[in-house]
């Protein structure tokens, strides 16, 4: 099993890899995101944390992403709650936490993910969620990782 865009790698219940983010990238990324007031959640082994800009952003912006996959508004507002049910809200010090995997914050507009590239250069950038160049997520991770090279 390949989790967390190659982080996170697991055969037969043995873990084989983790390359989780350093404690003090998650603090300045999580700190980016609070000043510039972005949803962003945690992605962790042990579930995903996120912000309360989140709970409120995050349903809309995921009904965007099930109409863009081709769901109807009902199918994709019950996806949405879903996705954001599995979210546990966290605020603090609670994210500064050293099993994190990657963090997602929801693109406002392109500039979001270009200031992200800039503030954290030596991190992988990916986007997300997006249909034609329209993307609504970016993702912060190390570097060095991916699922395609990772098997």
């Amino acid at each position: 099993m390949i989790l967390e865009n190659g982080t996170y790698v697991e055969d037969h219940d043995h873990v084989i890899m983790h390359q989780a983010m350093p404690l003090e990238e998650v603090k300045k990324v999580v700190h980016w995101c609070q000043e510039r007031n972005l949803a962003f959640y945690l992605e962790t082994n042990s579930g995903v944390y996120c912000n309360d800009q989140m709970i409120k952003d995050g349903p809309a912006v995921m009904i965007k992403y099930g109409q863009g996959k081709g769901a109807d508004l009902s199918n994709a507002t019950e996806k949405a709650k879903s996705f954001i049910d599995s979210f546990t809200l966290i605020h603090g010090d609670e994210f500064y936490r050293e099993d994190v995997n990657k963090i997602d914050f929801i693109i406002r507009d392109d500039q979001d993910h270009l200031d992200a590239i800039t503030a954290f250069p030596h991190l992988a950038h990916n986007t997300w969620g997006d249909k034609g160049d329209l993307a609504l997520f970016s993702d912060l991770g190390p570097t060095g990782i991916n699922k395609k090279t990772c098997h």
